[in-house]
């Protein structure tokens, strides 16, 4: 009961989400997530250490799902009332049920891509590995809430702009991509060469093998984020078959790929199938959408992006002998300073962002 509990709450908080992203007004539910997400993390984590047992834990994961289930509740009973509220259409229940059914196929596929590593790192190498495994994909699950976020925030307005202004569409996507990569992969590039000292300031030293798994896993986080802004353009052109056919083909290679490497090489070999697992996911994904006329980022930006990326590896490097704060802190500053001077993103962007973080709908 304790670990169906925080999915039955989140499937409340989805379903209001789903609403606030028709009306594109999706900064409510960007900020419960990513508070929820934090707060669930950092507080599993604590209580890990702080009390050696797991339903604590899973009490604490309930909690935080209720409120956050509870607050899109109230915010849903606050707009309800709203006089500008939006009436909707009843669409025709054939098309309700066959989007729903795979859009069901894709939560179940999802659930068992993230979750079939650690049952069968279990099963072949025993707690203690799975123990290692989950202390690094717990970090990675953290920074992933970015990209999720992001993705959740433009497929409003894929569905919008796929008919009506495509030229519109490509200058979100494009954004969007952009936004994911600056994030992502700087953070990858960061915390793979940190990934030892991150490891032992939060775990301790006892936890030193989850490194290499940690500097491996992270890298899920920019292929995840470009499969989750493929999957809002394949549900906004009607593609949701599509994508949950790619998939269920990802949850089997995920399961079968482990099932074969984890006896023979260990639990680090199921970081590795997460990632080639999702890597040809979205190599399966990119010629559907260049089929979408869905356009790939400019070889110019490419460039600049790995160019500052390469700087931005080397003083990580000269940083790691300062403590791990100060490393990391020191490395995000390197790569602002890096993509402002190459015109990654501009100042007006920034404060336009900003602004709207601020002042924009809520």
């Amino acid at each position: 009961a304790l670990t169906a509990s925080p999915a039955a709450f989140d499937v409340i908080r989805y379903v209001g989400a789903a609403y606030l992203q028709g009306l594109e007004t999706m900064r409510f539910e960007a900020l419960i997530g990513l508070v929820g997400g934090l707060v669930r993390t950092i507080g599993g984590v604590a209580l890990v250490f702080l009390v050696d047992d797991l339903n604590y834990v899973l009490v604490w994961m309930a909690l935080v799902a209720f409120a956050q289930a509870a607050a899109v509740v109230l915010r849903l009973r606050r707009d309800r009332n709203r006089p500008d509220r939006v009436r909707v259409s009843p669409i025709p229940l054939r098309v309700a049920l066959a989007s729903s059914g795979a859009m069901m196929i894709v939560v179940v596929s999802n659930a068992l891509i993230l979750r079939a590593d650690s049952i069968v790192i279990g099963a072949f190498e025993g707690s203690e590995a799975v123990g290692f495994y989950t202390a690094a994909y717990a970090l990675v699950t953290g920074v992933q809430i970015v990209p999720w976020i992001l993705s959740v925030a433009v497929f409003p307005v894929f569905s919008r702009t796929f008919r009506q202004d495509h030229e519109q569409l490509h200058a979100t996507w494009a954004g969007a991509l952009r936004a994911a990569a600056l994030t992502t992969i700087p953070a990858a590039v960061i915390i793979t060469i940190l990934a030892g000292p991150i490891i032992e300031r939060l775990y301790g030293s006892s936890y030193e093998p989850s490194a290499d798994a940690l500097a491996i896993l992270i890298w899920w986080v920019p292929l995840a984020a470009f499969t989750a802004l493929s999957a809002g353009l394949l549900r906004a052109a009607g593609r949701e078959r599509i994508h949950a056919v790619i998939l269920i083909g990802g949850a089997g290679a995920n399961i079968g790929g482990n099932l074969i490497v984890v006896p023979l090489y260990g639990f680090l070999a199921a970081a590795w199938v997460t990632i080639a697992v999702e890597a040809v996911m979205g190599m399966v994904t990119a010629p559907i959408l260049k089929r979408l006329d869905i356009r790939p980022p400019s070889w110019s930006l490419v460039f600049r992006l790995a160019l500052a990326l390469g700087i931005l590896a080397v003083a990580t490097l000269v940083l790691g002998a300062l403590p791990v704060e100060l490393a990391v802190l020191g490395a995000v500053a390197v790569f602002a300073a890096l993509a402002i001077a190459l015109h990654l993103v501009t100042i007006p962007e920034i404060v336009s962002v900003s602004r709207a973080l601020v002042g924009g709908r809520s």
